[in-house]
């Protein structure tokens, strides 16, 4: 009878939840149970085995009483008293609290319990935000980081929001669908996606990174139309910095502050995603497991600490930018692009260098001959098959049949020369750097004016270089030397830009060069990526390709060329005059190469003298262009 009139305590919960992963909740009850975090009803989760056996065997009273406290903990706080329904009767006050411990709690959170992200919701999140280019089953690391952070973001929303206002599944994607920044995250997603190629997954032994183009598919020279998957990463790193401009050309304050708040919350994130630690049982080294899990297989899960560390050192550049435009709302001028901040991101470096390595390649493709078996890339001749300009990229280059490298006989550069493999663009390229640093690219950039500068009226004139040396014992003062070396310094490299200019302009209007550049598809996609080049400003992050901005108007470049040949042919030859009385005059020819790296005579003014006029003609002897046939001529003339 007493059993029958004693009122029924609450049932206990149908299930225990999951573990919590960041021990927030701790009783000396629930040492091995789990613990049901706030979250929506139509939240689903993964129950194991030895949560079913804890779900038959009823909890006690006091483990009932400790789960209700912690969640009646925010209750009070707002001055709500407690109810019949959650305490039991039987449950003393003072050992009620005895058994309760706090919650401990984590930036972000206040009274709810932090929920730890799975890896199936990183990839149901992929399938939601990036659906392009089917990422998911690629090993597209971008893609699990951002994912995640999407849902790092939900969830510290979710605790600093109350039980009524934890929004729904659809509230909180419609919020990430929303987020300021989710187009430039698509577009960054797309440039590692693209880099890793349309081809199955496989797993191997080593994984090159997607996410600094090491794992595009370079281009080879006897291969025909080998180079599209480089187009192609080149293309959606042009579509990355075309979304950092467009996020650095919002007018509006409100709009900058957005972005502003969305790469601060996203560098924090990726912050706190690189962080190193042995702890597996950390917040950071969890979230990188999971996104290692999201992988289609196996990954190592520190690997996402330097992807991170790579976005992470971009991002906070772009806020910077951003930050600054805020200050600059009272000036006249905004600055609304990227190059015009005094910014290097990485991905502008990696796009300078594709972009400078496609160039050359299509520069190969046009001059070089291929010696060996030519074949056609499958997946370019998928692609572009039926399409304008597909039969241009089929066939390799016949240029060596229509013209032909030659040194003069009192000259030999060796027999592992650009002149002597027949590498025609390898000297075309030393001649466009050597033009652009002479005259700098700007004077072939001004398209209303060309105006070229003044060349030098003599060439070594000081009285020590007219004068030179009676013996080859003789030695004159450092003063003196330091003058005659400097004037043969710029005697050198005007008569390199001379020689580059005369060779330039030989090649591109030699018989039959223009016919075949046509046939082979012409300038087109140089010139293309020249002007991407040139337009983003990317001189500046490689020094080594800077010169090749030049060729995004290659007609009117040739004309500018021979313009300068024709106004620097005269004073080229004179230089070639005081050069060769020089060599004379310092007696040059009484010195051997092993003289010259003695101690004894390492400071005699004709060692120094032919050792600086030897080395300058590597740069300025730039070759002839002849015909092919006539080394074939030479040689039975020899035999007759």
């Amino acid at each position: 009878m007493e059993l029958s009139n004693m009122k029924k305590t609450p049932s206990p919960p149908t299930k225990l939840a999951l573990a919590d992963p960041y021990n927030i909740v701790k009783t000396d009850e629930l040492t091995n149970s789990k613990q049901t975090p706030n979250s929506p009803s139509d939240h689903k989760e993964t129950i194991s085995k030895s949560d079913l056996k804890l779900e038959s065997a009823s909890p006690s009273p006091n483990a009932v009483d400790a789960v209700l406290t912690n969640d009646d903990s925010h209750g009070r706080k707002n001055g709500n008293k407690r109810t019949a329904e959650s305490t039991p009767l039987n449950a003393p006050t003072k050992k009620l609290k005895s058994r309760t411990t706090k919650i401990k709690e984590s930036p972000g959170m206040t009274d709810h319990v932090k929920k730890a992200i799975h890896h199936c919701e990183i990839n149901a999140r992929i399938r939601m935000l990036f659906p392009q280019d089917k990422v998911i089953s690629k090993t597209c690391m971008s893609a699990r980081i951002f994912a995640c952070f999407t849902l790092y973001i939900e969830q510290q929303k979710e605790n600093t929001a109350t039980v009524q206002e934890t929004p729904s599944r659809v509230t909180r994607r419609s919020h990430s669908s929303q987020l300021p920044i989710l187009s430039f995250l698509r577009a960054l997603v797309s440039v590692e996606s693209t880099s890793l190629g349309d081809k199955p997954v496989q797993r191997k032994l080593v994984q090159f990174s997607a996410y600094d183009g090491s794992s595009t598919k370079p281009p080879r020279d006897s291969v025909m139309g080998s180079h599209i998957s480089r187009q192609a990463s080149v293309d959606a790193m042009i579509r990355a910095l075309e979304e950092i401009n467009a996020l650095l050309s919002l007018t509006q304050k409100d709009e900058r502050n957005a972005v502003i708040e969305s790469l601060q919350s996203l560098c924090q994130f990726l912050m706190l995603l690189e962080t190193k630690t042995k702890d597996n049982k950390s917040e950071h080294f969890k979230l990188r497991s999971e996104c290692a899990k999201s992988m289609p297989f196996e990954w190592e899960p520190n690997r996402f600490r330097r992807v991170a560390r790579l976005y992470r050192q971009d991002l906070e550049k772009i806020c910077s930018c951003l930050e600054q435009q805020n200050q600059e709302t009272q000036t006249k001028s905004i600055r609304k692009s990227l190059h015009d901040f005094d910014v290097k991101l990485n991905l502008q470096a990696k796009l300078a260098e594709s972009m400078g390595r496609t160039i050359r390649y299509h520069l190969r493709r046009l001059f070089n001959p291929i010696y060996g078996p030519v074949t056609l890339d499958e997946t370019f001749e998928e692609q572009r098959k039926g399409k304008n300009g597909h039969d241009a990229f089929r066939h390799p280059s016949n240029m060596s049949s229509i013209l032909q490298m030659r040194h003069p006989d009192w000259y030999s550069p060796g027999s592992n020369s650009a002149v002597a493999d027949g590498s025609v663009s390898a000297v075309l390229n030393v001649a466009l750097e050597t033009i652009v640093n002479y005259f700098s690219a700007k004077l072939f950039f001004n398209e209303s004016k060309f105006t070229l500068p003044a060349f030098p009226a003599s060439f070594c004139s000081s009285p020590a270089a007219r004068r030179g040396i009676n013996d080859i014992s003789e030695i004159i003062s450092d003063e003196n030397l330091d003058t005659v070396l400097n004037e043969i310094g710029n005697a050198q490299r005007f008569l390199a830009a001379a020689k580059a200019c005369r060779f330039i302009s030989d090649l591109l209007n030699w018989p039959g060069v223009e016919e075949e550049i046509s046939r082979l598809g012409g300038w087109n996609l140089i010139e293309e990526c020249a002007k991407q080049f040139h337009c983003h400003r990317l001189d500046s992050l490689s020094s080594n390709d800077a010169h090749l901005s030049v060729l995004k108007n290659v007609k009117e470049f040739l004309k500018r060329v021979v313009q300068c040949w024709n106004n620097m042919k005269d004073a080229a030859k004179d230089c070639t005059d005081e050069l060769d009385t020089l060599w004379i005059r310092f007696q040059c020819d009484q010195f051997s190469i092993i003289q010259s790296q003695s101690k004894r005579n390492r400071k005699r003014s004709g060692v120094t003298v032919k050792e600086v006029l030897t080395e300058g003609l590597q740069r300025h002897m730039f070759p002839n262009i002849v015909e092919p046939d006539d080394e074939s001529d030479e040689d039975e003339e020899e035999e007759q």
